[in-house]
């Protein structure tokens, strides 16, 4: 996946020590994260477009700068190029932990950031020829994670969450289908982590046309205090090494 809507290692550090919560404040959606989104028909639902945004956050304080990001809701919606509040947009956006966020749904932050660390682990994006059809994929396995209690678009098994039509379920030679994220993520174990947050509008899951909330990460990196044990124990080590030459 490009990296140009995340943040750096360095820039990370200096967020996680800004805690898990921030103030409101304004998120513009710039545009599709790749080339746009693409047309998807899911139960129960008209067809829509689906992919990933490019954002800017902005009076969130350590918060603040450029994502990618993917809807946590079908009800809701945001306008492409839009911001959030602004003159006709009056609600603002808070940041939340998924964790909190998902609280009163047994096991979806857990299997979210499974879901991330497999697409990030596995270099994903890296490989996939249409990043665009990429990310529909990835949006598509984020609702069924949201929205489903399995692993599969498969509509016969678990809540009735699926893409009727078919075809980012399953993929191409050119990019991977959300089944086969959603599989793959099962259980996946990387070294590098990830912290997922919500841009939440306040109305989670709400019935009524609103601010769709929305679905962003960063690498985490060890706090300055663990970053201090490592270097103790490289250097003790160090030291024992030197003693026992000598």
């Amino acid at each position: 996946m490009s990296t140009k809507h995340f943040l750096s290692a360095s820039a990370a550090a200096v967020l996680l020590m800004a805690g898990a919560t921030a103030q409101a404040g304004t998120v513009s959606f710039t545009n599709w994260a790749y080339p746009g989104g693409n047309v998807v028909s899911v139960t129960g639902h008209a067809n829509q477009a689906a992919g990933g945004f490019a954002i800017s956050l902005t009076g969130f304080g350590a918060f603040d700068g450029a994502f990618e990001s993917y809807c946590v809701e079908l009800t809701e919606h945001i306008g492409l190029r839009a911001s959030y509040p602004s003159e006709t947009n009056s609600n603002s956006y808070t940041i939340v932990s998924a964790a909190d966020y998902f609280a009163t749904k047994a096991g979806v932050a857990a299997r979210l950031k499974d879901l991330i660390s497999y697409v990030k682990g596995a270099s994903v994006f890296e490989n996939a020829s249409d990043d665009s059809k990429q990310s529909t994929a990835l949006q598509l396995a984020i609702w069924n994670t949201v929205y489903d209690t399995d692993n599969t678009l498969n509509v016969s098994s678990g809540v009735p969450f699926s893409e009727t039509s078919g075809s980012y379920r399953f993929g191409a030679t050119d990019y991977a289908g959300a089944d086969a994220l959603l599989s793959g993520s099962v259980g996946y174990s990387s070294r590098v982590n990830y912290e997922l947050f919500v841009l939440s509008s306040g109305k989670p899951y709400a019935d009524s046309a609103g601010q769709q909330d929305q679905l962003i990460w960063r690498q985490t990196v060890p706090e300055p205090a663990s970053l201090a044990l490592v270097g103790l124990a490289l250097g003790g080590a160090a030291f024992a090494s030197r003693r026992r030459r000598g």
